[in-house]
């Protein structure tokens, strides 16, 4: 026989066996555990500009920044739900690259205006759910930028009233 329990929260539990035979005899046994969640990574992608949630778009996670630039040795790979977000399960308490494209959204050319300030995680909090938000840019075309760049931002000052 071999007993088994799923315990719904992380925490500290204690644990009592108890065995029986035929002819009466038994014994109970208990023990102390700790229960602990995964660790696990929730990412919502929204537009940069509009700050709309991105459905459907294929999230990436690489351990470094040359691993991104390379999209090499990948570590995780999710889609986003209807509401922009997608949940990984199990990472380890570290540091992660998020690259990001939908067909018209991807995170590249944020990556290259503000280094890698929007593509990086935190260190992940181990056992804990852990959140990011990944910034992407509507491109129209995976790695086209046609969004329309002709807009002039002025710096305004406040004059002094006369």
């Amino acid at each position: 026989m071999h007993p088994i329990h799923s315990y719904s929260a992380s925490g500290i539990y204690e644990v009592t066996l108890a065995a029986y035979s035929k002819t009466g005899a038994y014994d109970i046994a208990y023990q102390t555990i700790t229960v602990t969640s995964p660790t696990i990574l929730q990412i919502e992608v929204m537009e940069w500009i509009d700050e709309y949630p991105v459905p459907g778009a294929n999230v990436r996670l690489y351990p470094t920044l040359a691993d991104w630039d390379a999209e090499d040795h990948m570590v995780d790979e999710g889609y986003t739900n209807s509401n922009g977000k997608v949940i990984f399960n199990y990472l380890g308490p570290y540091v992660y690259y998020v690259d990001v494209w939908e067909e018209n959204h991807n995170n590249w050319d944020l990556r290259s205006y503000m280094n890698d300030i929007y593509i990086r995680t935190d260190q992940l909090v181990p056992n804990e759910i852990n959140t990011f938000i990944a910034w992407v840019d509507y491109v129209g075309t995976k790695g086209g930028t046609e969004r329309d760049r002709s807009f002039v931002v002025k710096k305004l000052e406040r004059k002094p009233k006369k």
